[in-house]
């Protein structure tokens, strides 16, 4: 895959997350992972999100380099869709810049 289609499919992928969540609201439970709702999947999904970014940019070679408080404190639920999509845009600002 080329790595604009790739970055494309993040794009739409949170974009399709987004809506789901503003649709269904935070507390809605999710088929696939019973036992959690939105909430636990958004913040999930974003903090790796985050985690990635932080691998991407500071060009780590080696997981154990990762900061540890990459991901941060997660947001009020106001602020969640925010933060989210916040995170899908540093990511794919990361991967389209990374040195290959």
């Amino acid at each position: 895959m080329e790595l604009d289609a790739y970055l494309a499919v993040i794009a739409s992928e949170g974009a399709r997350m987004v809506a789901v969540v503003e649709e269904a609201g935070l507390d809605a439970k999710t088929p696939t992972c019973p036992t959690w709702n939105l909430r636990k999947l958004i913040h999930h999904t974003g903090e790796v999100h985050r985690w990635a970014t932080a691998v991407v940019a500071g060009q780590h070679t080696s997981l154990a380099k990762v900061p540890k408080d990459t991901c941060g404190p997660l947001p009020a639920d106001d602020k969640t869709v925010e933060w989210f999509r916040d995170g899908v845009v540093a990511l794919i600002h990361a991967l389209a810049t990374a040195d290959p």
